[in-house]
């Protein structure tokens, strides 16, 4: 008989009594056992385990008398998976107590759903990433809840950057605020709604303040997907309305080069980075000497998408000027070194680069230069006027023949009209 129902004692008295166990699925990887035994009447219970290598290991607990309730031999049969994973040599040593304090805590506490709850991520979770399952009963505040969060994601990044980027994001937007200290229980929409006004308030733009409170609402969608929150008040409040779109000005290459030439010495390489590669400021930021093969002419960059942190890898083609520029720029660099770096010699942050920038715009009077985009879309644009295919820009700078179409083709009709003659010819 296959999953049957164990939970009633009723159903238990009406299983016939027999040599082999009855299974119930507790969580994925672990069944719960029970048998009464034809010539004596005992009645025994088990636990069958899916060990990470793949094998099944059962372990018994024991005989109970009558009243034993299913509760306690659920919790009982996680007890032994916990000590049986913690003992599976396959197991990191990181990982080997987290179900095991899990259970005792919540068992002791008796909210059992808990310790099942953990169990499931524990064994379904085979890298380790959520190391925190001993810690959760410490996350109270906002804050703990997003300093969580960022524990628990860091490790699934392909952005090495990404937990200390997320820290200074969270201590500017968090942290170093009143909604930090709210309790969790306690946080309604109001608290969010609140907190973006704060930030227009001290100049933020629309997009900007969404874009700093997504680490707030990356958390708490996180937190209640877990069940460390028990409502999502920030889905009640509404992010920020930009205003009317402006078209953004767009520039010729020698407008870009000269832009490049005037800034001041220490921002000039990663802005030349710019400018021959049309790469995404992140991508000039996190771009290593390993990512750079003078031999065949490319550079690597990595695109991540969203709050997922999926990477997409593409290479920009590098020759004459451009090789030239990229040798001076990795010479004396170990390979694991960042290309472009501030004058400490620490890698540019994502605040700190258009910081530096805007004090520089400022100071010269650059009309218009509101992004470092601007590079990017410069030479993009150009490339398409000349008659690179809308296909190979595409690939060439790591976006899409749909993204090339609205945005670089859209406006200008003869161009729209060279992109319909391509699709057709392709």
């Amino acid at each position: 008989m296959a999953n049957v129902q164990l939970q009633s004692k009723t159903k238990r008295e009406d299983l016939p009594a027999r040599q082999e166990y009855y299974f119930q699925l507790i969580h994925k990887g672990l069944h719960l056992g029970f048998r009464r035994s034809p010539s004596t009447g005992a009645e025994t219970w088990v636990a069958r385990i899916l060990l990470e290598n793949g094998r099944y290991e059962r372990a018994p607990l024991g005989a109970v008398t009558s009243d034993f309730d299913f509760r306690e031999a659920q919790a009982s049969a996680i007890d032994a998976a916990a000590k049986a994973l913690s003992s599976d040599a396959e197991v990191g040593s990181s990982q080997k107590q987290i179900a095991l304090t899990v259970y005792n805590y919540e068992w002791e506490t008796k909210t059992h759903h808990g310790a099942e709850r953990e169990y499931k991520k524990y064994l379904l979770d085979k890298k380790g990433a959520r190391t925190l399952a001993n810690k959760k009963f410490k996350i109270r505040t906002v804050s703990d809840l997003v300093n969580a969060y960022i524990e628990a994601h860091g490790p699934l990044r392909a952005n090495g950057g990404w937990v200390e980027e997320s820290d200074k994001r969270a201590s500017n937007v968090v942290h170093n605020r009143e909604i930090g200290r709210v309790e969790l229980r306690c946080l309604e929409a109001s608290d969010i709604s609140s907190l973006q006004r704060e930030l227009r308030a001290g100049g933020m733009k629309p997009t900007s303040v969404n874009r700093s409170v997504a680490i707030l609402r990356a958390a708490l969608n996180w937190g209640y997907a877990e069940k460390l929150i028990a409502s999502e008040p920030h889905k009640a409040a509404k992010r920020e309305k930009a205003g009317a779109h402006t078209a953004r000005k767009k520039f010729p290459l020698t407008d870009c080069a000269d832009v490049v030439k005037n800034a001041p010495a220490a921002l000039q390489p990663i802005l030349g980075c710019l400018f021959y590669t049309g790469c995404r400021p992140v991508g000039a930021r996190r771009l290593k000497v390993s990512d750079v093969d003078l031999d065949v002419g490319r550079a690597w960059f990595t695109s991540l998408k969203g709050d997922s942190g999926e990477a997409h890898r593409y290479y920009t083609t590098i020759s004459g000027d451009a090789a030239d520029f990229f040798a001076v720029q990795v010479i004396g660099k170990a390979p694991e070194d960042y290309v472009f770096t501030q004058e400490n010699g620490r890698q540019w942050s994502e605040r700190n680069l258009p910081k530096v920038f805007g004090t520089y715009r400022t100071a010269s009077g650059l009309e218009g230069w509101d992004t470092l985009y601007l590079f990017r879309h410069a030479l993009i644009t150009h490339m398409i006027k000349v008659g690179m295919p809308a296909a190979q820009a595409a690939e060439e700078y790591g976006t899409s023949i749909e993204y090339i179409a609205k945005n670089y083709y859209g406006r200008d009709d003869d161009l729209a009209r060279k992109f319909a003659v391509s699709m057709v010819m392709a």
